[in-house]
């Protein structure tokens, strides 16, 4: 946290930029989410550069020959698959106990009082995408304020028809939503409910920093294997 000198943003850039480059150095073939993000955590430990931070982690990785789209995710973030208006993949988040979801961390000193996740702990899922699947993923700044019923309600009312910058706005529509359940005292969210459940009282939203990304699917040519549609 920055009251202990530590930029909280500093491990999951790293993080986030080392999943990119093991992806861009090793062939689609062998591009499987946990190895990635295996490989990547490895290299920010080993790099030295981030001295102490923690973060979850969402990788998701799309095989463009074959149309299989697999998934990893560490923690509290979320990531989930659209087709027709229903669910096809949706994630769980992962928690130690309430508000303490599993995370990646660099330790300073190599301090064993924090809690220290690995890689091999993440959920991984796969499916065979299709033309027009809806890829959403989102830190828990979203996924604490609004329910997955409701992004299905918000997609829906998002007309399809729009020009080629359709995602960015369907993101900017989401992080608005999460952003007016996240400020409101009296809002039924997530984050509430799961309180409740634990035994805490908690009204209304979570502020939280958000991050939404999403793709869509779309098919470029015929099937390159048989039963493809990518």
């Amino acid at each position: 946290s920055t009251q202990s000198g530590v930029d909280p943003s500093e491990f999951s850039w790293a993080l986030v930029k080392a999943c990119a480059a093991v992806a861009e150095s090793t062939p689609v073939v062998h591009h499987f989410p946990q190895a990635i993000l295996d490989r990547a955590y490895s290299k920010v430990c080993t790099d030295g550069e981030v001295k102490a931070g923690s973060s979850t982690a969402a990788v998701v990785t799309l095989n463009r020959h074959t149309g299989l789209l697999e998934t990893a995710n560490l923690g509290d973030s979320w990531i989930g698959v659209i087709r027709q208006g229903q669910y096809v993949l949706q994630t769980t988040e992962q928690q130690h106990f309430f508000n303490c979801p599993y995370q990646l961390s660099v330790l300073p000193n190599g301090d064993k009082t924090y809690i220290e996740d690995h890689p091999d702990m993440a959920e991984c899922q796969a499916l065979q995408a299709e033309d027009g699947d809806y890829i959403i993923l989102a830190t828990d700044g979203y996924s604490d304020n609004v329910f997955p019923s409701t992004t299905l309600n918000l997609l829906d009312g998002h007309t399809s028809t729009c020009p080629a910058s359709a995602e960015e706005s369907l993101a900017a529509l989401l992080l608005s939503a999460a952003r007016d359940r996240a400020q409101s005292a009296h809002a039924v969210t997530p984050f509430s409910k799961n309180a409740a459940k634990h035994g805490y009282r908690h009204n209304g939203g979570k502020i939280d920093d958000v991050t939404i990304i999403i793709g869509r699917v779309r098919a470029t040519g015929p099937p390159i294997i048989p039963g493809s549609h990518l």
